[in-house]
């Protein structure tokens, strides 16, 4: 870090003020410059995602006219433009949004609690074993 101390230390030890200070001035250049190369990398890298989405969507939609000619539809009723490719991105897009965000609202589902089977020779029993037994299965 650059404080008072570090300049003073530097001029106590004879190095001189100029000197110093274009060696700041380049470092500073090679951080700027570096900067700029990662914002521009980071645009390239959208630009070309945005191309590929655009690139696959045009193919879903050549595929959703091959099928309408195939249902009878004329090719030209199906024509897409730009217009069309722009507004299926992007609510495709929104949609692939929307389901990420109902993911997060899901919860697990709570275990499913043991249903306990009364055997078969119980079933006919008695008002005071039928009762006796609720009691003896709330007590678990």
């Amino acid at each position: 870090m650059f404080d008072k101390n570090y300049f003073l230390t530097r001029l106590a030890n004879g190095e001189d003020m100029d000197a110093i200070g274009n060696e700041l001035a380049a470092v500073m250049t090679e951080a700027l410059n570096e900067h700029i190369a990662n914002q521009e990398a980071a645009k390239a890298a959208k630009a070309e995602a945005e191309l590929a989405k655009r690139d696959l969507v045009v193919e879903l939609l050549d595929i959703v006219r091959e099928l309408a000619m195939l249902e009878g539809l004329d090719g030209e009723l199906v024509e897409v433009t730009d217009a069309d490719v722009n507004a299926v991105t992007d609510a495709l897009c929104g949609l692939f949004q929307t389901i990420k965000g109902i993911e997060t609202l899901l919860v697990p589902a709570a275990p499913a609690t043991p249903v306990r089977m009364i055997p078969k020779a119980q079933v006919h029993m008695s008002d005071d074993e039928a009762i006796a037994n609720f009691l003896a299965m709330l007590g678990q």
